[in-house]
């Protein structure tokens, strides 16, 4: 590729000149010329000849650490960049969208996307991402693991109450209860459009909060966030017995730090989480669920009487292989808990009756 003096000259002399686009070079690989990793750019190689990150489409909101050096293939997610400490913005890697090979850079094709690849490591969102695809003719990024959520449901019913039904006797057999074995989980991708300038909310891959129902899960198996019953009443931890929903905070404290607060949504007269701000993005979108007890403000509301009940989480403790909290304290007798076990309140004797005694 021929160099063009003029613009020779005026770099020497550091005189500005117009920004050239690739097109300018017509078909000539712009590696004809420029030998990637040789630049002295304090950056590195990414940002050396366009923006880092390039202000295009979604492109900041995916990595806002603008000074952060990065290597084309760059695979390190927010955790890396952050250091341990607090990150108030993504910082997404490129090579988690883009190729991990080099020879795909600066070879003709502009903005190669590459959600997948068999060499990457094994921790490596690439991984959970091996179904990802884009459309380039509408910009639309599907079967993304950043922006997808579980989803809980049961293979029929599960016998009530749980799981005395079975035999589970409270005087013999140790805590914590057990799963039902017809919990089916599955992965549910929301299509996310790169360019549309819209920013997602709490409610735009997980739900605000994640919900089950009773038309195809009995007693909110698998998942307690949130379960609708036959009825149309709201129960578990959002419902909190009719008192405040507990915050997100409460349980995701390495996340998020702000109280949460709720809003009665028009058309089901059920309570839906106000977007809340994100303490430390790091925790998020990292290929693990984040749970941390808030053991700073523990869980405060207004009891029945009107006087403010309070339950430290001092001793709190999360185990995620195989999803059991010990010592909370608003399960009072019930001191160890699988995460998703049945609750239906209409079991006053048993089910109802885990917690703090009904009768």
């Amino acid at each position: 590729m021929k160099k063009n003096p003029y613009i020779v000259f005026s770099a020497i002399l550091g005189i500005a000149v117009p920004s050239m686009s690739y097109a300018a070079f017509g078909d000539t690989p712009c590696s004809n010329c420029h030998v990637w990793n040789d630049c002295t750019s304090p950056k590195g190689e990414c940002g050396s000849c366009h923006e880092l990150p390039p202000a295009t489409g979604a492109h900041f909101a995916h990595f806002a650490g603008s000074d952060a050096t990065l290597t084309y293939g760059d695979l390190r997610i927010t955790a890396d960049f952050a250091g341990g400490l607090p990150a108030a913005a993504n910082m997404i890697g490129c090579g988690n969208c883009h190729p991990m090979d080099s020879a795909s850079h600066g070879n003709g094709v502009w903005g190669d996307i590459e959600f997948a690849n068999a060499a990457a490591p094994a921790d490596s969102l690439k991984v959970l991402n091996a179904g990802g695809t884009y459309d380039g003719a509408t910009g639309t990024c599907s079967n993304i693991y950043c922006h997808s959520t579980n989803s809980w449901t049961t293979n029929g019913t599960v016998p009530m109450p749980w799981p005395e039904a079975t035999g589970w006797d409270k005087y013999v057999d140790p805590l914590p209860r057990p799963l039902p074995d017809n919990i089916v989980t599955t992965r549910i991708y929301r299509d996310v459009v790169w360019d549309n300038g819209q920013s997602l909310t709490c409610d735009g891959c997980h739900g605000n909060s994640p919900a089950t129902s009773s038309l195809d899960n009995d007693g909110g198996a698998g998942d307690s966030h949130y379960w609708v019953d036959p009825y149309g009443y709201e129960n578990l931890h959002v419902w909190n017995m009719g008192y405040e929903a507990l915050s997100c905070r409460t349980c995701h404290y390495e996340t998020v730090r702000e109280p949460s607060t709720t809003t009665i949504d028009p058309a089901t007269f059920r309570r839906v989480y106000d977007d809340v701000a994100l303490f430390d993005k790091s925790s998020h979108v990292n290929g693990t669920v984040d749970v941390a007890f808030d053991t700073v403000n523990g869980f405060t509301y207004s009891g029945s009487s009107g006087i403010p009940k309070h339950y430290d989480l001092a001793a709190a403790s999360y185990d995620p292989a195989d999803r059991t909290c010990s010592n909370i304290g608003c399960h009072i007798q019930e001191t160890k808990v699988i995460w998703g076990l049945p609750y239906r309140w209409y079991d006053y004797g048993q089910e109802c009756d885990r917690c703090h005694g009904y009768y």
